[in-house]
């Protein structure tokens, strides 16, 4: 077997060094980056129209990401390759790129590329026991839901995403809300290692150890200092569970924000229960509908919050003992991919009586809109509760919250539709839809300034809002890693220091 595949390989990287020698002494465009990935690593790129590189293109939850069509798409399988292609193609020739592990975010040019390359770490979807089983490591184009079911014949599971659909690398990144985040908090915080390519092409781990403070700088960051391409988690003992969702009519809502809350105060007293709740008007109709998602992490029906919920007149009711695998498997099952979407976020000290007076402006106002067959609006309500930030700290990731704030309420708003001739009018009602809540909360002095990275629009810098010492801390981190700043060149599409 070695007689064959080193041949290969040498035939590789020869070709690779003569198309190389042929475009040294002018500036590489991106199909020729291409060409030259391809004659470097034959088996990991795809060229546009080619099976996998459609596939990739269509699996964008947003319409305007997958829309966007890099010249190719590279696929590593470990770090080396993404250090090869970067030190050697990507970065010295002036290619655009972009990095994904999944492409579930909203934010167009997030993780894919106009005329760029798109580095796709769906490869990298590994998930193994290290530690004795304390811990596992997985690679960031992992899914969730698949990390789950391998780490339950281990009778284990971890601190990663509600929804099973969604990837690894986007959700730890970018902070992380789990169903264990009352014990747990961010899902970054307990992110104790990870390996990482810098944009100078370097290889690092980052850890307690080594590299400490690019570990810190990556937990809530979204890849602002390089490629992640692994991270280790500590491991939680697997239990059967409680809970399901619940829908219910308009008239509930009142009652419904109330449990909402009572969730949220009562999580000091009773970690294992959490709840989150979203709201919209239904496609093509004038019914609104609201869903109430709830577990209890113990196998038990019992609870304060709980029993609120269940006392709720409800629609439909799927409350019942579960595993974790079967409620983010449950929650996937909401998720439409394809449609063109926008999402901005806010975050207001919570209370019911914000959560009704931000409801009622969201349906005042989407309720004028003019909707296409598939358009809708969907709110959704999660508190951050006392415990959640009291598990964090500004050690454990970059926020800087204090649990004295708590606790908060993260507001998410995503318009979705399917005619791109009314990108323009849904990006502008956005836009006022969110000045008139953020006016509001001024106005009753509720507004935080947290903007947490997953949820944010474009325009809405999570940086923007830390405190000046964690900015120039951050600063320091980039000047240390990244001291010519290529990656804000290289990766326009990412928020940056």
């Amino acid at each position: 077997m070695l007689t064959l595949v080193f041949p290969l390989l040498f035939a590789a990287r020869l070709a690779a060094a003569q198309l190389l020698s042929q475009v040294k002494q002018q500036p590489l465009q991106a199909p020729t980056a291409c060409q030259l990935l391809a004659a470097t690593f034959p088996e990991f790129v795809a060229k546009i129209n080619d099976k996998q590189y459609n596939e990739s293109q269509n699996a964008y939850w947003s319409a305007q990401q997958a829309l966007l069509q890099p010249s190719c798409r590279f696929y590593p399988r470990g770090s080396r390759e993404i250090q090869e292609a970067l030190a050697d193609i990507l970065l010295p020739y002036n290619v655009t790129i972009a990095v994904t592990s999944g492409g579930r975010s909203s934010h167009t040019g997030a993780s894919n590329v106009q005329d760029g390359i798109a580095i796709d770490m769906s490869r990298l979807n590994h998930t193994y026991l290290v530690d004795d089983g304390q811990a596992v490591a997985i690679g960031v184009g992992a899914r969730w839901g698949d990390v789950y079911r391998t780490l339950a014949k281990h009778n284990l599971t971890v601190a990663g995403s509600r929804t099973a659909d969604d990837h690894v690398g986007g959700h730890a990144l970018g902070g992380g809300i789990s169903w264990f985040a009352n014990e747990h908090g961010w899902t970054c915080d307990g992110l104790y290692e990870l390996g990482l390519v810098t944009p100078q092409g370097q290889i690092l781990w980052a850890n307690e150890h080594w590299n400490e403070d690019l570990l810190w700088a990556t937990k809530g960051s979204l890849g602002a200092f390089g490629i992640v391409t692994e991270i280790k988690l500590p491991t939680i003992k697997n239990r059967k569970m409680f809970g399901g969702i619940t829908t219910h009519a308009a008239d509930q809502a009142p009652v419904l924000f109330e449990a909402l809350q009572a969730t949220a105060d009562n999580a000091n007293q009773d970690a294992a229960q959490s709840a989150y709740l979203s709201f919209g008007r239904l496609p093509g109709k004038k019914d609104w509908r609201y869903r109430a998602h709830l577990l209890n992490t113990e196998p038990r029906k019992q609870s304060k919050a709980l029993d609120m919920f269940m006392n709720i007149p409800s629609r439909s009711n799927g409350l019942r003992a579960a595993t974790l695998v079967d409620i983010t498997e449950e929650n996937a099952k909401y998720k439409t991919p394809g449609l063109r979407r926008l999402k901005f976020t806010l975050t207001a000290k919570s209370s019911a009586q914000n959560m009704q007076i931000l409801h009622d402006i969201i349906k005042a106002y989407t309720t004028k809109l003019v909707f296409d067959g598939k358009a809708q609006v969907i709110t959704t309500y999660e508190p951050v509760t006392v415990p959640h930030l009291q598990a964090g700290s500004s050690q454990t990731n970059i926020f800087g919250l204090h649990y004295a704030d708590g606790p908060l309420l993260l507001v998410s708003i995503e318009f979705s539709w399917s005619d791109r001739q009314r990108d323009d009018y849904f990006e502008q009602e956005a836009r006022k839809l969110r000045s008139a809540m953020q006016q509001e909360l001024s106005s009753l002095r509720a507004l935080h300034k947290f903007v947490y990275p997953a949820y944010a629009s474009p325009d809405q810098d999570p940086f923007a809002g830390l405190s000046p010492y964690t900015k120039g801390m951050l600063r320091e981190v980039k000047n240390r890693y990244d001291p010519d700043g290529l990656w804000k060149k290289h990766v326009p599409g990412i928020w940056h220091v």
